[in-house]
Order: C-alpha cells, then sequence, then structure tokens
C-alpha cells in the first residue's frame, strides 16, 4: 500500500499556450487580464519524502498522464501537468498519527505501521 495523494486541477489556464486545442479557449474580460487563456489539465502528487525513487517518481507522472489522456484525448498529452511534490517524514497525519517515510515502507512490507 502506498501512500500519496493525487489532486487533479481542472482547468489550469496557461495564457497562449500553441499546443492546446480551440475547444479550451476562454475568453477573459476581468480587468487584470485583456487576454486569451487556454485551459489545461494539472495533476498535483504529494508523497512522503523518500517512500518513491526517481524512477517510481517518473513512473507515477507517465501513468497519471496516460490516465488523463484516456479521458480528455492524445492532443492534451503535451499540455498535460504533472507534478509530485514531497512531505517530509513525519508532517503527514493520519487519524491523528503522524506518518513517517518508515512507517510507509512498513505498510508496503504488509507490516503494521
Amino acid at each position: 500500500m502506498s501512500v500519496f495523494r493525487s489532486v487533479w486541477h481542472y482547468p489550469r489556464r496557461v495564457k497562449q499556450w500553441a499546443n492546446a486545442p480551440d475547444h479550451f479557449a476562454v475568453a477573459c474580460d476581468g480587468s487584470r487580464e485583456q487576454h486569451t487563456e487556454k485551459q489545461m489539465p494539472l495533476i498535483q502528487v504529494r508523497v512522503i519524502k523518500d517512500v518513491f525513487n526517481k524512477d517510481q517518481k517518473r513512473q507515477i507522472i507517465n501513468k497519471l498522464t496516460d490516465a488523463m489522456v484516456s479521458v480528455e484525448g492524445e492532443n492534451m498529452r503535451g499540455v498535460t501537468w504533472v507534478t509530485i511534490e514531497e512531505v517530509e517524514s513525519g508532517d503527514w497525519g493520519i487519524g491523528g498519527k503522524a506518518l513517517t517515510t518508515s512507517d510507509v515502507h512498513a505498510l508496503a512490507a504488509g507490516k503494521a505501521a
């Protein structure tokens, strides 16, 4: 069992993104913005530090991008953003108990944390 949180934000607005399909264009007429913006999918993942190695994080990025593309279409691959943020060991709490990197490794091995 891995402990991570994924938050899918949609839309993420980016000025003049060339690869975005036309149906994602939004005209802004507010006082702060007088231009067209494109909406991009943004997936944010938070994990406890040192639980996943670099290769595993690349796999998370690839698979979450694939999941988004399976819903939105292949044209969205180039504009789908995935960020992975690491939370310090012990700075993540579940049920009133701080969760550490060693707790997550124990859970992954099938042991009680």
